[in-house]
């Protein structure tokens, strides 16, 4: 079965039905499939945003819901990596410079970046006219790695969250369990209107 990996260069990749979509790892990213609700040979749309890419999201949903066609048959499974947290930035901070060092924005600067990244790409979710229940979106704990594999020919998918080296969660993303995170709140309110 061939194999598509979503690198952050990605944006509005078709993934042919029989093949997997494959996101390792989403960090601090937003990696995101549209596919219809019931595999039907169509294939899948796969997407990777960075905080400064986010706004491809619109070409991606505009490319796949013309492909698709009505989007109320079809769904959206959305792994959301870790937050932006202080082990990340420090991370960040280890692979600059000196003098990139001193440009770099702050921990806050960097993190309110993400947050908002994350706001626009949930606001283009909830006007995209998929059903609410057709929207399987997770969020991974702070400073976690997330992997997410995709069938494109089953819908049948897995995500892995990590943390300090130990395995969360394996699994299906329709049966992840959703950390209370107090920062998602606001989006899920957003979402949900």
């Amino acid at each position: 079965m061939p194999e598509y990996k979503i690198t952050e260069d990605d944006y509005a990749v078709h993934i042919p039905s029989g093949s997997t979509a494959r996101f390792t790892p989403l960090k601090t990213c937003i990696g995101s499939i549209l596919a219809p609700e019931t595999a039907n040979g169509k294939g899948a749309y796969a997407g990777h945003f960075m905080n400064s890419k986010v706004n491809r999201s619109l070409v991606f949903f505009e490319k796949a819901l013309k492909y698709f066609g009505d989007p109320e048959g079809v769904s959206l499974y959305t792994p959301l990596g870790g937050l932006f947290s202080k082990d990340s930035y420090k991370i960040f901070l280890e692979g600059l410079t000196p003098r990139e060092k001193e440009i770099a924005p702050s921990y806050m600067d960097m993190a309110t970046t993400h947050f908002n990244s994350i706001i626009k790409f949930m606001n283009i979710v909830k006007n995209s006219g998929i059903p609410e229940e057709n929207m399987h979106i997770r969020w991974s704990p702070p400073g976690s790695l997330t992997d997410f594999s995709f069938n494109a020919g089953t819908n049948e998918n897995e995500i892995i969250v990590c943390s300090d080296g130990k395995e969360l969660y394996t699994g299906s993303i329709e049966d992840a369990p959703e950390p209370i995170i107090p920062e998602m709140q606001k989006l899920n309110k957003l979402l949900k209107g």
